[in-house]
C-alpha cells in the first residue's frame, strides 16, 4: 500500500478532531450538565451559556469529523483491495 504526501496531514487532522471529541464530551458533562440535583436545576440555564453552546459545536463537529474518517477510511481501503 503506498501512501501519498497528504495522507499523515488527513490522519493528524482526524486524530485531533477526534482528541477535541472527547475532551468537550467530558468537559461538557463536568461544567454544563453535571450529575447532581443543583446541576440538573441549573441545566435549562447551563445549556444556553457560551462555553456551553462551543462545546456542543465541537462534540457535534467532533463527531461527524469522526464519521467522515471512518468513510474515508473505508473508500481508501477498499480501492487497494479492488483495485487491479
Amino acid at each position: 500500500m503506498k501512501m501519498n504526501g497528504s495522507t499523515p496531514k488527513i490522519v493528524g487532522i482526524m486524530l485531533v478532531w477526534y482528541i477535541f471529541h472527547i475532551i468537550a464530551s467530558h468537559l461538557y458533562t463536568k461544567f454544563c450538565v453535571p450529575l447532581t440535583l443543583w446541576g440538573m436545576a441549573l441545566a435549562p440555564f447551563m445549556t444556553t451559556a457560551s462555553h456551553c453552546v462551543m462545546l456542543r459545536w465541537t462534540i457535534t463537529h467532533g463527531g461527524h469529523a469522526t464519521m467522515i474518517a471512518w468513510g474515508m477510511l473505508t473508500v481508501w481501503l477498499s480501492k487497494f483491495i479492488f483495485d487491479d
